[in-house]
C-alpha cells in the first residue's frame, strides 16, 4: 500500500465528533466469526461487503477471514497473493507458535508488495472503503491491511478544456494517486511534501496538500491546511465543493483560487511556491494563492518564445477587458454621448437603427442573452454536434434579426466581438467571470452614460484592489508594484532573465537559477 493511503487513515482529522467515537472504539475481536458480523453489521449488510472464512494452511483448528468490497478490489492480486498462499501453501507449526499467527501470516505467507498491522476495528472499516482487503486471524487482536486496490479508472487524456498547441497533453484523472504520481515525475525533490486530510463526514473524501518545503511560504500552508480542517459538511464530491469554502472572497465574481486539470502547469506553480490541493475522485487541482494576472496566462507561453509569448498576453488583455466592457461602453455613447462618435460614424449607426422598434439597450441585452443560450446548448450537447449548434445557430439567428428588423447590425458586431473576446482569455477559472460582469456594468452605463462607464471601471478596479488570496493582493505584483516580480505577468521575459521566485511568496529559497547570463 502507498504512504499516502498509510497517512490517510493514521492522520485522520475529522471534527470532534468523529474523534470522540474512534476513542471510544473497539479493540478487533480474536474469533474471526465475530469480526466478520462486526464487519456485515458496520456496513449494513450491503451486497458488495464480500467477506469469506477459510483454513489457515490446511490447519483445521487455524482460520483466517477475508474481508473486501466487490469492485473495488483487483481480484487477480486478491486470489494469487493472498487468499491462494493462505490456503495451500503449507504452515511450519514451530515458527507458527514461536512468532504468532499474525506476524507469521504477514511475513510468511501474504505475498502482497503492501502489508500492515490493524490493532482498530475504525481502521479495518476505513481501509475496506477505500479498497483494501482486510485479514482476521482466529487469536489474533491485529488484523492485517493488504493492498488490493483495483478499480477502474479513466485514462490520462488531454484535458478538455486547457488544451494547448505545445507541451506536454497529459491531464488529470479521478485518482487520486495517479494525479500525486504525475507531479512527481515533474518534481524529484525529496522536500516535496503530501500531506493528506480527510473532509466530509459521510463521502470521507481523501484531499492532500502538496509543496516544496523551502520553496512555498510556510504561512499559505498553513492557512490552507487550516481552512480545510474547518470545513465541517457531509460529503466533498468535487474540488469545487473545497474552493468555495476556503476561498477568501467567495462572493466575488473573481476567482481567488485557480482550478486546472494539467500536470505541469500544477508543477510550475508550486515550483513558485504556491500549495496546491488534490481532492479526491475529481481531475480539478486546486493551487493557491491565485492571482489577477494568472487570468491571461497559458502554458503554451513558456513552450513559446518570450516575444511571442508577450505580445500575445498583451492581445489576451485586451480580449479580457473588451469581453468585460465593450457592450457597456457601445450603449454609453450611443444612448448618451453621441458627441464621442465622429460623424460619418453616427450617420451609419443611425441608419442601421432606422427600422429598429427596441432602444440599443434592449437589442443589445436581447442579443447576449441569445448568445449566452447559444453557448449553453453547445456545451450540454454531445460531441460535435454542441460545436455546431453554437457556430451555427448564433450566425443564422443574427442573421435572421438584423433581417426582420430586431436588431441593428452594429449590435451583432458588438455582441460577436464580446463573445469571441471571451474565449480568448485561456483560462477556464475567468469564464464564468466574464460571462457575468458584462451584465452590471450594461445596466449602469444604460442609466448614468459615460459617467456609469466610468464609475464601473473605477469600481471595479478599487474591488480588485481589496481583493486577496491567502494573504497575498490580488493585483501583485502590480500593486503593490514590484518591478521584478513583473518580468512574469503582462510581458514573460527569458527565462535566463526570471532568476528569482515571486518576492510576495515569503520563501527560504528565493532563487530559481544561478545568475547567468544567455550563452555564457
Amino acid at each position: 500500500m502507498s504512504f499516502l493511503d498509510k497517512l490517510f487513515n493514521k492522520k485522520n482529522e475529522q471534527d470532534q465528533q468523529d474523534k470522540q467515537k474512534q476513542a471510544e472504539d473497539t479493540k478487533i475481536d480474536k474469533s474471526v466469526d465475530n469480526n466478520i458480523k462486526n464487519v456485515k453489521r458496520t456496513l449494513n449488510e450491503n451486497f458488495d461487503v464480500i467477506t469469506r472464512k477459510v483454513s489457515l494452511g490446511g490447519k483445521s483448528d487455524q482460520f483466517v477471514a477475508l474481508a473486501y468490497l466487490d469492485g473495488m478490489v483487483d481480484k487477480n492480486v486478491l486470489n494469487q497473493s493472498i487468499l491462494r498462499p493462505i490456503m495451500l501453501k503449507p504452515v511450519d507449526d514451530m515458527k507458527f507458535h514461536d512468532m504468532g499467527p499474525g506476524r507469521y501470516v504477514r511475513e510468511f505467507m501474504i505475498t502482497a508488495n503492501d502489508v500492515e498491522e490493524v490493532d482498530k476495528f475504525s481502521d479495518c472499516i476505513n481501509f475496506i472503503l477505500n479498497g483494501c482487503t482486510i485479514v482476521f486471524i482466529d487469536g489474533c487482536e491485529k488484523a492485517l491491511m493488504c493492498e488490493t486496490r483495483g478499480w477502474i479508472q479513466r485514462s490520462i487524456d488531454e484535458p478538455q478544456n486547457e488544451a494547448i498547441a505545445k507541451g506536454p497533453h497529459s491531464g488529470f484523472n479521478e485518482t487520486l494517486l495517479t494525479n500525486v504520481t504525475l507531479i512527481r515525475r515533474y518534481i524529484k525533490d525529496p522536500n516535496l511534501h503530501f500531506e493528506p486530510l480527510t473532509v466530509g463526514r459521510a463521502s470521507r473524501t481523501n484531499v492532500v496538500v502538496a509543496f516544496i518545503d523551502g520553496i512555498s511560504d510556510n504561512n499559505i500552508v498553513e492557512e490552507v491546511k487550516r481552512r480545510l480542517k474547518g470545513i465541517d459538511i457531509d460529503g466533498v464530491l468535487d474540488s469545487s465543493y473545497i474552493a468555495e469554502f476556503i476561498s477568501d472572497s467567495p462572493l466575488s465574481p473573481f476567482a481567488t483560487i485557480l482550478s486546472t486539470e494539467r500536470p505541469d502547469k500544477v508543477a510550475a506553480n508550486m515550483l513558485e511556491g504556491k500549495v496546491a490541493i488534490f481532492v479526491d475522485g475529481t481531475p480539478d487541482v486546486l493551487m493557491a494563492p491565485f492571482l489577477f494576472m494568472e487570468f491571461i496566462q497559458s502554458p503554451d507561453d513558456y513552450y513559446e518564445d518570450s516575444m511571442i509569448s508577450s505580445l500575445v498576453r498583451i492581445l489576451r488583455m485586451l480580449a479580457l477587458f473588451t469581453a468585460v466592457y465593450l457592450p457597456g461602453f457601445y450603449i454609453a455613447i450611443v444612448t448618451f454621448n453621441q458627441e464621442m462618435i465622429p460623424t460619418t460614424l453616427t450617420l451609419s449607426l443611425m441608419s442601421g437603427r432606422f427600422f429598429v422598434p427596441f432602444s440599443p439597450f434592449a437589442e443589445i441585452l436581447f442579443m447576449m442573452i441569445l448568445i449566452e443560450i447559444l453557448r449553453e446548448a453547445g456545451i450540454h450537447f454531445p460531441g460535435t454536434i454542441g460545436q455546431t449548434i453554437s457556430i451555427v445557430g448564433a450566425l443564422v439567428v443574427g442573421q435572421s434579426a438584423v433581417s426582420a428588423g430586431l436588431v441593428s447590425p452594429f449590435v451583432v458586431i458588438v455582441v460577436s466581438i464580446t463573445t469571441l473576446a471571451s474565449y480568448s482569455v485561456p483560462s477556464y477559472t475567468a469564464s464564468y467571470m466574464m460571462r457575468f460582469l458584462p451584465y452590471p456594468v450594461l445596466i449602469v452605463s444604460a442609466l448614468l452614460g459615460i459617467y456609469g462607464f466610468a464609475w464601473c471601471l473605477i469600481a471595479m478596479m478599487v474591488h480588485l484592489a481589496s481583493l486577496e488570496s491567502f494573504g497575498v493582493p490580488y493585483l501583485a505584483p502590480i500593486a503593490p508594484f514590484n518591478l521584478r516580480d513583473n518580468q512574469d505577468t503582462v510581458l514573460r521575459m527569458p527565462r535566463w532573465i526570471m532568476t528569482y521566485r515571486p518576492s510576495y511568496i515569503k520563501a527560504e529559497n528565493k532563487k530559481r537559477m544561478a545568475t547567468k547570463k544567455k550563452g555564457k
